[in-house]
């Protein structure tokens, strides 16, 4: 039964396919839902020497209060299993919805996601600090950039540069996942993703991948050593705003500045094609992408990601 009093009430929802998922938790009183929140353990996901638990699928109304009560009963739980750390929002790993929008008077495009902004001083004013920041820019001129390097260039380094095939995606899909788990290994928070579950979270966005914007390259082998993802987003109905998604490029490879070329590459086709703006996406700041993206437009939304350190904190 139901009280006046916030009710922590938990559960398993067992249509989350997600590998991570361990449990949900709802906040309730006599009024309905007040506040909700999923824990999520990767066991490859590390920080510091911590122990770490993801909290992710974050709700709760816009008050101090029970905004208050549910961080504290979090907080009990994480420490009843055993966690040091709590890391949020992020459903268990940066392959999946994670990061706090900062601001959100900017229109949102596909694959983004649009939080109420509160959200941010809930978990601030609860004890959580941010460990993450993570930016998209917007180029509305799609000016190239003075370069000398060519086709020919990369050609005598014996690179092709080609478009992806979507015969046989899967098999390009999962060339990508490979490239993929390696060149961002070292990269904040990353933990890699079995190439076949990679293949089956892409294969959703087929019906709004366009090959003109995907680029990849690679070695006389057939060798991925980069690629270019990029997607025309269908929130814009006038289809005229591109992503650029991610910019991935071989450590090992003598490939110095084919990030970039592979961008100039995206942008001439986007601009032929009557393309008026493109949002580089969710780049770290510490990211080798944004040092390519950067160069491109300017600021349009800012994210966050929290930490909480479970043993600085005692109970009530």
């Amino acid at each position: 039964m139901l009280t006046t009093q916030p009710t922590l009430l938990s559960s398993i929802r067992l249509e989350n396919q997600n590998r991570h998922y361990h449990s949900t938790y709802t906040l309730q009183d006599i009024s309905g839902v007040k506040g909700e929140f999923s824990l999520y353990d990767n066991p490859l996901l590390k920080y510091k020497q911590h122990r770490v638990v993801c909290v992710g699928d974050y709700f709760c109304v816009d008050d101090n209060t029970m905004a208050q009560q549910l961080i504290k009963e979090m907080d009990k739980k994480c420490k009843e299993l055993g966690y040091t750390y709590i890391i949020g929002p992020m459903n268990g790993s940066t392959w999946e919805s994670y990061r706090f929008s900062i601001e959100s008077n900017q229109k949102t495009f596909t694959l983004d996601r649009a939080q109420p902004l509160y959200y941010n001083r809930q978990f601030k004013a609860n004890g959580f600090v941010p460990i993450g920041a993570y930016y998209s820019s917007i180029d509305t001129t799609l000016t190239p950039r003075s370069t000398q390097i060519t086709e020919d260039y990369w050609n005598k380094k014996t690179l092709t540069i080609r478009n992806i095939r979507l015969s046989p995606l899967k098999e390009e899909l999962y060339k990508i996942a490979v490239l993929t788990n390696a060149i961002f290994k070292d990269n904040f928070l990353f933990t890699p993703i079995q190439p076949e579950l990679f293949v089956i979270k892409y294969l959703q966005l087929q019906p709004i991948l366009d090959p003109q914007y995907i680029y990849i390259a690679e070695n006389p082998k057939g060798q991925m050593l980069a690629y270019i993802f990029a997607y025309l987003d269908p929130l814009d109905d006038s289809e005229q705003t591109l992503v650029i998604k991610t910019i991935a490029v071989s450590h090992t490879a003598n490939c110095r500045g084919l990030g970039g070329y592979l961008a100039e590459r995206v942008i001439a086709t986007a601009k032929e094609n009557g393309i008026k703006k493109i949002i580089h996406a969710f780049m770290h700041k510490n990211n080798i992408s944004l040092n390519t993206s950067r160069h491109y437009g300017q600021p349009y939304k800012t994210y966050a990601l929290y930490g909480k350190n479970l043993q600085s904190y005692k109970d009530e």
